[in-house]
C-alpha cells in the first residue's frame, strides 16, 4: 500500500474518529442541557415529573417527559399529564445534513382535555425546531397550530385561535426574537347576551442581553409591538339593555430595560386610539416606568413565589421569607411610576401621573421589626391630575333620562364640596388636583388630608 493511500485512509479514519467522538461529546452535552431545562421548568411552574426517559444512540436521542400539574403528595385526582418529547440529532454533523452541534425537534403533545374541545385537533400543541451551532449560537422556531373550538350545549358559539410563530436567534447571553400572531375570533352566547370578540394581527420584536445568573424576565433589552385591531361587541338579550361596542386600533407599544450595578430599570410606552359606543378615545399615550429594582433579590422573591413554592403558599414561614426579601429591595430606592397618561375623550384632553417609592431606607432599617415606622417616614408618593369635567359627567351621570337630574345634583354637591375645601381646583370645565405623601402626611393641593390634618 502506498504512502499516499495510507495517508488518505489515515485521514478518513481520523475524520471518522472526530465525528464519532464529537457525536458522543455532543450527545452527553445535549442530555445534560435538556435535563437541566426540565428542572428549570419545574422552578417556574408547579409541575411534577411523573415519567422521564432518555433513549440515546451515538448519533441521535429521544427524550420523553410526562409532566403533571400539582404538588408532591397530592391525593386529589390529577389531570392527565402533558407529554414533552425532544428528538435530538448529535453533532458535529447532525443528521449528516449540516455542520453544527445539536439539532432538537420539540413537541408538546396536545392534551386530551383540550383535544376533546377542538374540531380537528392537531397532534401537537407546541412545536419547535432548534439548531445549535459549533460556537454555541442557536436559532429556534416555535409554532402553535390553529385551534378551532367545537360548539356544544355547554359552550354555545364559535372560537378560532390562530397559530403563533416565534423565531429566536442568538446565544445564552444575547438573543433577538420575532413573534407573529394573526389573532383570534369568537362568537359566544352566554344565554343573557351575545358577545363577539376579534383580535387582529399582533407582532412583537425585541432583543435581550444577560448573564447566566439573570432570569430572562429580568434581562436588559428592548422590545416593540403592534396590535392592528381589537374589537368587542356585547349585545344583551334584554329589551331594556343597550349593546356595547368597543374598538381599539393601531395599538403600538415599546419598552426598554437596562441594568446598572445589579439594578433593573424599565420604561414602557403605549399609544393608540379607540371608540366605545359613541365615545371617541384619541391620542392615547401612556408612559410607565420601574426604577432601581435589585435583580438578585427579586429573583429570590420569584423563587419563593413560583414553581414548587406555590405548594407552600399557606406556610407562615414562606410568607415571612418573602416579606423579608421585599424589605431587602428598599435600600436601593425602588420606584414605580405612571409617568404620563394622556387621553382625549371626544376631543377633551386630560392627563394623569403618579410615582410611588422609597428614599433613604438603610439595610439595617429594612431588616428592623420597626420597618413599618421607617416606611411611614421614608416612603413617598406624588401625583397630579388634570381632568375635564366632561369625563366625570360621563362616569357619574346615568344615560337614562329619568336619573340624570338626580345624578347631576349629586355630582354638583360633591364637586362643590371638593372645590370649597381646596382639594380640587376648577379651571372652567377642567378639574386640577395634586397630591403628595411626605413623611406620612398626605397633602392634596398643599392641604393636609387624613388623621393628621388637624
Amino acid at each position: 500500500m502506498s504512502k499516499a493511500v495510507i495517508g488518505v485512509v489515515g485521514g478518513v479514519v481520523a475524520a471518522a474518529a472526530a465525528v464519532v467522538g464529537g457525536a458522543a461529546w455532543s450527545g452527553q452535552a445535549a442530555q445534560r442541557r435538556l435535563e437541566d431545562e426540565v428542572a428549570k421548568l419545574q422552578t417556574v411552574l408547579p409541575l411534577k415529573v411523573v415519567e422521564s426517559r432518555y433513549e440515546k444512540s451515538l448519533f441521535s436521542a429521544t427524550q420523553t417527559v410526562v409532566l403533571k400539574s400539582g404538588c408532591e403528595g397530592d391525593d386529589a385526582e390529577e389531570t392527565k399529564g402533558l407529554t414533552l418529547r425532544n428528538r435530538i440529532q448529535h453533532g458535529p454533523l447532525p443528521g449528516f445534513t449540516r455542520i453544527g452541534w445539536t439539532v432538537v425537534d420539540t413537541e408538546l403533545e396536545m392534551p386530551e382535555e383540550l383535544r376533546d374541545l377542538l374540531k380537528d385537533a392537531p397532534p401537537s400543541l407546541v412545536s419547535a425546531h432548534t439548531e445549535i451551532g459549533l460556537g454555541g449560537g442557536f436559532q429556534s422556531r416555535v409554532t402553535t397550530p390553529v385551534l378551532d373550538f367545537k360548539e356544544n350545549a355547554e359552550r354555545p358559539g364559535q372560537a378560532r385561535v390562530e397559530g403563533v410563530a416565534l423565531t429566536v436567534r442568538g446565544s445564552a447571553s444575547a438573543m433577538t426574537y420575532d413573534l407573529v400572531w394573526p389573532g383570534l375570533s369568537a362568537a359566544l352566547d352566554s344565554g343573557n347576551a351575545d358577545t363577539q370578540v376579534k383580535f387582529g394581527n399582533f407582532t412583537l420584536q425585541g432583543n435581550l442581553a444577560r448573564d447566566e445568573a439573570t432570569p430572562l424576565w429580568l434581562a436588559a433589552g428592548k422590545a416593540q409591538s403592534r396590535w392592528d385591531r381589537i374589537e368587542v361587541n356585547h349585545t344583551p338579550k334584554q329589551a331594556d339593555s343597550k349593546p356595547t361596542k368597543a374598538v381599539f386600533s393601531d395599538i403600538q407599544a415599546s419598552g426598554e430595560a437596562t441594568l446598572d450595578n445589579g439594578l433593573l430599570s424599565r420604561s414602557s410606552r403605549l399609544q393608540g386610539e379607540g371608540q366605545i359606543n359613541d365615545v371617541k378615545l384619541s391620542k392615547i399615550n401612556l408612559v410607565a416606568s420601574l426604577k432601581r429594582l435589585h435583580v438578585s433579590t427579586y429573583a429570590k422573591i420569584m423563587q419563593h413565589t413560583t414553581g414548587p413554592a406555590l405548594c407552600r403558599s399557606q406556610d407562615p414561614a414562606q410568607a415571612e421569607a418573602v416579606l423579608a426579601l421585599m424589605g431587602e429591595l428598599l435600600p436601593h430606592n425602588p420606584e414605580i411610576a405612571l409617568d404620563k397618561f394622556e387621553l382625549e375623550v371626544d376631543g377633551q384632553p386630560g392627563e394623569i401621573s403618579y410615582a410611588l417609592g422609597t428614599q433613604g431606607v438603610t439595610a439595617e432599617e429594612a431588616a428592623s421589626p420597626e420597618l413599618r415606622t421607617v416606611l411611614f417616614a421614608k416612603a413617598y408618593a406624588n401625583g397630579q391630575a388634570r381632568v375635564p369635567l366632561a369625563w366625570i359627567e360621563r362616569v357619574m351621570i346615568d344615560s337614562q333620562p329619568g336619573r340624570q337630574a338626580q345624578d347631576r345634583a349629586m355630582l354638583d354637591a360633591m364637586l362643590g364640596q371638593a372645590v370649597d375645601s381646596g382639594y380640587v381646583v376648577r379651571d372652567g370645565q377642567v378639574l386640577n388636583s395634586q397630591f403628595k405623601l411626605d413623611k406620612g402626611q398626605l397633602l392634596v393641593n398643599g392641604k393636609a388630608l387624613g388623621p393628621l390634618a388637624q
